[in-house]
């Protein structure tokens, strides 16, 4: 039923349709429950490294990679994607279509070795079955454009912010599940225990969106650009691959591999992307109904919160997969802590931010999203700048990964609403599955700034068993002092945010900057859309 207000009208959502108690608090559920199941699914890979290694016959990194790599890299294609599809064709099809693909992926992953060795594979190469399936579960990564585009078509504006933080605790709650549970269960269990394990969740969160969650009211029904969605996905797909593969193959050799007898390299792939890119952009303007929106790419608070979307999705990597490496690294400075410990080393920074996403969420609530994601950055310096200065210990390591990582959540919350508040209702969808991309782009980059970094500070040591390859401390530092820089470059980029915010009747105005708050024609207006029938 519809709430009504003390004066007898109706509540309405931050979208202007009747609040509906009851189907605010489903889509809450659902959602919640989809965040902790693909956060725990993708934080239990990280410390499950070694056992990807030593399950597959000794995998080379450079292949090992490539579980988490293939992933990403279908799912910065995928997202913006889906997020066009869910404006158009309504958000709850989309978001039951992508966790059912979401639900196969993670059901055949467990047995990927099954699978190879059905056809014939050796273990070696059961790998790149794994990588296989792995890249068709990037396809689930459309969810979160379609899932946080939701919640304002469902909360009043006031309980947006809040709803964004349960469901971004939710995050947090499957880090600790699965940097924890998952990284004991790999090392205990083996590693396809940690997919089987998920399985029923995955079924049963598809039929919970399926028979509880409503349709998007709005839609937008023009036609979609499949040109423009081609050249976009290949230029993002090419740019990617040179990204993940350039510290393996070498950033400037053209020549590295050979694909069908031809000699390949990373720049070749940099070229293809901006081939593609440079298609794109003089297609797009001209497209009748393009797939995006230049104007609105165009607007302060978008461009802003792209930039800092690539920014926060390089942040979150250096410190997962920093720590990652000095806590589990054999040999000093590397702690030499297997994937169970080093689940615990990231405890405490799950549960920071497991506290303080409901927190933040009601301070974008009630002050707007600029202050929050402007605290968020200065947090997430702060912890930078901490591990620079304190990393001597694990107890050093584990408390200023906090801050780090709290930061980091603040600042994924105040950029959600950023988009909401100022893109129309037709444009929810694909704008939010844009800012998803250039966060999916910065956390490809961050794993690669952190081998290259490390690669930089190497050098050999003689073992028992042979020359072996470590990291100097000075190469950890760095990768420190780049998080406490980038929360820095976010932070001063984010006072110049509009603040818009929703007021209590839904409509949305703000502050720019620190000017005088903005006359109402303005703030951003609700765009004219299809309602669903």
């Amino acid at each position: 039923m519809s709430a009504a207000t003390a004066n007898g009208g109706p509540v309405l959502t931050a979208a202007g349709t009747p609040y509906d108690a009851r189907a605010a608090r489903n889509v809450l559920i659902v959602l919640a429950v989809m965040a902790l199941m693909v956060t725990y699914v993708e934080t239990m890979v990280i410390p499950a490294f070694s056992s990807f290694v030593t399950f597959f016959n000794d995998a080379p990194a450079t292949t090992v990679v490539w579980i988490v790599s293939a992933y990403l890299l279908v799912g910065t294609v995928a997202t913006p994607i889906f997020g066009k599809l869910g404006d158009k064709y309504g958000k709850k099809r989309m978001l039951v279509l992508v966790m059912s693909l979401y639900a196969v992926a993670v059901s055949l992953a467990g047995f990927s070795p099954n699978i190879g060795q059905a056809f014939g594979i050796d273990r070696s190469n059961q790998i790149y079955v794994l990588i296989g399936i792995r890249a068709f579960q990037g396809l689930g990564m459309g969810m979160f454009p379609l899932a946080f585009a939701m919640l304002p078509e469902s909360f009043p504006a006031a309980r947006v912010g809040q709803a964004q933080g349960v469901v971004s605790a939710m995050f947090a709650t499957g880090a600790s599940l699965g940097l924890v549970g998952g990284g004991y269960i790999a090392y205990t269990s083996g590693w396809q225990l940690t997919y089987h394990t998920v399985v029923p969740v995955a079924v049963v969160v598809v039929v919970l969106a399926y028979f509880i969650l409503k349709e998007s009211p709005y839609l937008t029904p023009a036609p979609i650009d499949y040109p423009g969605i081609a050249s976009l996905g290949f230029a993002l797909a090419t740019a990617m691959f040179g990204i993940t593969e350039g510290t393996y193959w070498g950033w400037t050799n053209f020549a590295s591999v050979r694909l069908a007898g031809i000699p390949w390299g990373v720049p070749e792939f940099f070229v293809l992307a901006a081939i593609s890119l440079v298609f794109f952009l003089l297609w797009e303007p001209r497209a009748k109904h393009p797939v995006v929106s230049f104007a609105a790419l165009k607007k302060r608070n978008i461009w802003i919160s792209n930039v800092n979307g690539v920014f926060v999705g390089m942040g979150m990597f250096l410190v997962f997969i920093g720590l990652t490496i000095l806590v589990e690294y054999p040999y000093k400075p590397g702690f030499g802590y297997d994937q169970f410990q080093m689940g615990l080393v990231s405890l405490p920074s799950a549960l920071g931010m497991l506290a303080f996403a409901p927190i933040w969420g009601k301070f974008v609530s009630a002050k707007g999203p600029k202050p929050v994601m402007i605290t968020g950055f200065a947090v997430m310096a702060l912890g930078g700048l901490g591990l620079v200065l304190f990393n001597s210990n694990v107890y050093e390591l584990m408390l200023f990964a906090i801050p780090a990582l709290v930061g980091n959540v603040a600042v994924l919350i105040a950029m959600s609403n950023v988009i909401v508040l100022s893109v129309g209702r037709d444009e929810l969808g694909i704008q939010t599955g844009m800012n998803q991309t250039f966060r999916n782009l910065g956390s490809a980059i961050g794993p690669v700034l952190v081998t290259s970094i490390l690669t930089g500070y190497a050098f050999t040591i003689l073992t028992p068993f042979g020359p072996f390859q470590n990291y100097h401390t000075g190469g950890y530092v760095a990768v420190f002092v780049l998080t406490a820089v980038i929360g820095l470059i976010g932070g001063m980029l984010s006072f110049a945010l509009r603040n818009f915010r929703f007021l209590a009747d839904g409509s949305r105005s703000g502050q720019a900057s620190s000017a005088p708050e903005v006359p109402a024609e303005e703030a951003p207006a609700p765009a004219i859309t299809t309602s669903r029938p």
